[in-house]
């Protein structure tokens, strides 16, 4: 911190974040803290006020009995397990069921694509005596003339 001293405002809002305890305040500001408490009254009556407040605060914690934390880490040790039991079950479903429904619709393509029909018009009486003179065979619907 700078060499100028310390005011009963600073300190006051020092006392007030970090608590009667001057050893806890940041470092830069220590010497001045102690050197100010010292000399001036309003400076130890707000390490009076800061010191009842961190009792307050220590003597507010919360008493879990411990069949309340003992019966919390049970359920969520329960909801833990069903929850890794039911991905490994999703997790084996998926290992058969991507391949086996991969498998069913190629072969519903490959049945699709071998029983489609040409989209060209048959041929009628006259056209397929041609195309056998001509190629020696029906011309084939498949193959674009």
């Amino acid at each position: 911190m700078t060499d100028a001293p310390m005011t009963v405002e600073e300190f006051g809002a020092l006392a007030a974040a970090w608590g009667a305890d001057i050893t806890r305040w940041p470092a830069g500001v220590q010497e001045c803290a102690e050197a100010l408490a010292a000399v001036s009254p309003s400076a130890a009556a707000l390490l009076v006020d800061a010191g009842r407040l961190d009792r307050a605060i220590a003597s507010a914690r919360p008493v879990v009995a411990p069949a309340r934390s003992d019966a919390l880490v049970g359920r969520v040790a329960t909801a833990l397990a069903a929850e890794t039991a039911e991905r490994t079950v999703r997790s084996r479903w998926r290992t058969w069921l991507m391949p086996v429904t991969s498998l069913a619709s190629a072969a519903v393509i490959g049945l699709g694509l071998g029983l489609a029909q040409p989209v060209t018009p048959p041929m009628t009486g006259a056209e397929y005596p041609t195309a056998l003179l001509i190629d020696g065979a029906a011309v084939s619907p498949w193959v674009s003339q």
